[in-house]
């Protein structure tokens, strides 16, 4: 990370309670009576409407003071925070043609929304059309929200990184429901499940060259969308006995490709052929798998103890020999 140009070290407001929507009423935190609440807190910086827009060098740090989210959507905050009966308006706005760089967020681990069950975020584009956005060289301790209403032109997230600050937070990396987005050169070190789409059922989301380091019981991927997925040439260490490891709710698309693959589970109790974590119909193939047993649906997969250069230093790079070149990743 760069020395920042711009550093934020507060949110402007967060009094960490839900009101309920429809009466103003103040609750308690993660509470809800009348089916929906919104949160008196806001996010330290807020965009819209930005065209031929350059964003690097900035610092954002909420959680050593009164917390709040990273990023966010001025029109949707018009519509999220209006908590007194006053009807939201459709959100409007728009990046295009816009790049995110050298951006580090390091947001508290308040939980934000859903009634407080989903993690702070740390850079939420929500509601808002995205055409030809890249996502780059940036650091996040928290969700990276792509919850777009639209993306008509390529989307593109490439060398971040994820990890936490405060022990034990709950995060994961990327919620999305966006179309033609591609995700790569990217680690995941920590936090829930990684990926997670639950909306758009058309385009292709693509995930390559990922380093996924999870200890927490959790899915990789949760993904309860019907978008095609091509997920391939990434590396996953995990210590989670979830089943399914990769969980697609019955939403396969006979499209998805998870190919080129090394899976690695690290801890005990393995999970033998009878209790096959990897719950999928489609796709599989051409994986590596070390204390997994490996799908009988990978006809060309392989088992083996994939040896990376020093994996004690992180450097996961595939070693001479390793069994993962057998495997092309």
């Amino acid at each position: 990370m760069r020395s920042p140009c711009i550093e934020i070290h507060d949110s402007c407001f967060s009094d960490r309670h839900f009101y309920s929507h429809s009466s103003g009423t103040r609750l308690p935190q993660n509470a809800a009576i009348d089916g929906k609440v919104e949160q008196t807190q806001t996010s330290a910086f807020e965009v819209g409407r930005l065209t031929d827009c350059d964003l690097n060098n900035i610092l954002i740090e909420t959680y050593l003071v009164r917390g709040g989210g990273g990023i966010a959507v001025v029109e949707y905050l018009t519509t999220q925070y209006e908590n007194y009966g006053i009807p939201g308006r459709q959100a409007l706005s728009y990046i295009y043609n816009s790049t995110f760089r050298y951006i580090k967020t390091q947001v508290d681990g308040f939980m934000s929304w859903d009634s407080g069950s989903s993690p702070q975020m740390a850079c939420e584009l929500y509601q808002c059309e995205l055409f030809n956005v890249v996502i780059t060289l940036c650091e996040f301790n928290s969700v990276l929200s792509l919850a777009t209403s639209s993306n008509r032109g390529n989307l593109e997230v490439s060398f971040c990184r994820w990890q936490g600050v405060i022990p034990n937070q709950p995060f994961y990396s990327i919620e999305c429901n966006t179309n033609n987005t591609v995700v790569h050169h990217c680690s995941f070190l920590g936090g829930s499940y990684p990926i997670y789409a639950s909306g758009a059922n058309s385009g292709t989301f693509t995930v390559h060259s990922y380093l996924f380091d999870t200890p927490n019981e959790s899915p990789i991927i949760n993904w309860k969308a019907a978008t095609k997925l091509r997920f391939y040439n990434n590396t996953i260490f995990s210590n989670s006995n979830i089943t399914p490891f990769l969980d697609f709710s019955g939403t396969e698309n006979p499209g998805n490709l998870i190919v080129n693959n090394i899976f690695v589970k690290l801890n005990s109790p393995r999970p033998s052929t009878s209790q096959n974590p990897f719950k999928i119909t489609v796709g599989l193939n051409n994986n590596l798998y070390y204390q997994f047993p490996k799908p009988s649906i990978d006809i060309t997969g392989i088992i083996g103890k994939p040896v990376f250069v020093n994996s004690s230093a992180k450097d996961y790079r595939l070693a001479s020999g390793s069994p993962g070149k057998l495997i092309g990743t």
